[in-house]
């Protein structure tokens, strides 16, 4: 017997169902502390049904980071309204500190958890689009 066909909105609820697991795991036990039975077991599906979403655990942990940096990017964007570079200063460090305390977990995940050198392209491209956008003062456009 195959497999039932999933439609995009199954998986995406899934990957983000994941998403939500893995973030909290990730920032509780760090990389290495995190299996894919384990995270499996979280979600109350049996250790294969993640391989149907997720080649490995390295691909769940650059989708936490990058979505943890989006998260992040989007709120220094949103407090970078500021003309007056001072203020703007202020504003950003003030936005960074409410982030942290309201998503902590992200926050680890982000700036407290080592990046394993074999990383996705996709993960540093987002990387460098938010780092170039802050640097000029503007919002970070995602790669299409």
């Amino acid at each position: 017997m195959g497999r039932i066909a999933l439609s995009h909105a199954d998986r995406e609820a899934f990957r983000r169902a994941m998403r939500d697991v893995a973030t909290k795991r990730f920032a509780a036990h760090g990389e290495r502390g995190v299996t894919m039975r384990g995270l499996a077991e979280d979600l109350g599906v049996s250790p294969m049904t993640a391989y149907r979403y997720f080649a490995d655990k390295d691909e769940i942990f650059d989708l936490v980071r990058a979505s943890a940096l989006e998260a992040f990017a989007v709120s220094q964007e949103r407090a970078a309204i500021e003309v007056d570079p001072i203020a703007r200063l202020r504003t950003l460090a003030r936005a960074y500190v409410e982030h942290a305390i309201a998503e902590p977990d992200q926050y680890r995940v982000i700036f407290q958890l080592e990046q394993p050198a074999k990383r996705s392209a996709e993960l540093a491209a987002l990387r460098a689009d938010i780092a170039v956008a802050h640097l000029l003062g503007r919002a970070a456009m995602p790669r299409q």
